[in-house]
């Protein structure tokens, strides 16, 4: 279709019968940012989480473990290039567990799709005072922070994987375990869980070599890893850290994968 032969009337009705399909497929709902609704529900759809009300404050889908996350979309065109999120209100409400942040090109395809732990929101992003909330930038320095989950491959189509990818990936509760952990943590720490190493020292020892972060982050990494070992998918889980485009997960590392 030759969109410059269409009159000013016909892209407008073009566009409200996008908006109509759109709809009836429940991918949006209430049409106020189609964009945003989309990233929506694309996120819950890929990885197996409820969407909340359109009203809920603070969140927008929720885990099956209960966590809450809040979904953030922009998507650059020729002239906007800007990776500054849309306003993040009521941080200190601690309305949310998740920041998942996705960036489109201006052909919709993704550029970047990742999970933020709440609290980097506060440390990377800063209060704007004027619009009453936090913005945050999605800079290289957010992104290669091992906090910070790659989970791009999570959400392309499936058509564009192969069968092995979407087996790998089938098992939201282990996506959900290793983005909880980290990649990156889940490697570090693999040896001494699978060794049997106690929960509470495996909390200590993660608190003594990570200063930055508090015990109960350090605690929340340790039970997932002991989740994940006894729910016998520590193998699934090295699968989808290795095929991963994480910035963190290096050559070397892809190389002590295929050792452990």
């Amino acid at each position: 279709m030759d969109l410059s032969q269409l009159s000013t009337v016909e892209l407008m009705q073009l566009n409200q019968l996008t908006l109509d399909e759109l709809e009836r497929r429940d991918i949006i709902r209430t049409r106020n940012n189609p964009i945003s609704e989309y990233t929506e529900w694309l996120v819950a759809e890929k990885m197996k989480m409820v969407l909340a009300a359109p009203s809920t404050k603070g969140y927008d889908a929720t885990t099956t473990e209960g966590q809450k996350i809040q979904i953030k979309s922009r998507k650059n065109n020729i002239k906007n290039k800007s990776l500054i999120l849309g306003i993040i209100r009521n941080y200190d409400l601690n309305q949310f567990d998740e920041l998942i942040a996705v960036i489109y090109n201006p052909d919709f395809t993704i550029r970047y799709a990742i999970s933020i732990p709440r609290e980097l929101v506060n440390e990377y992003g800063f209060y704007n005072k004027h619009q009453n909330g936090h913005t945050l930038r999605i800079s290289n320095l957010l992104l290669n922070d091992p906090r910070v989950t790659n989970i791009i491959d999570f959400l392309v189509p499936n058509t564009e994987r192969s069968n092995d990818e979407i087996t790998v990936k089938s098992d939201s509760n282990t996506i959900r375990d290793v983005q909880t952990i980290g990649m990156q943590t889940f490697i570090e720490y693999y040896q001494y869980v699978e060794s049997g190493m106690d929960t509470t020292d495996l909390i200590e020892k993660m608190v003594t070599e990570h200063p930055e972060w508090k015990e109960s982050t350090a605690r929340t990494k340790a039970s997932s890893m002991r989740r994940v070992f006894m729910n016998g998918d520590n193998v699934e889980a090295l699968k989808i850290i290795y095929k991963s485009n994480h910035p963190a997960i290096t050559d070397e590392i892809k190389s002590k994968l295929v050792m452990l």
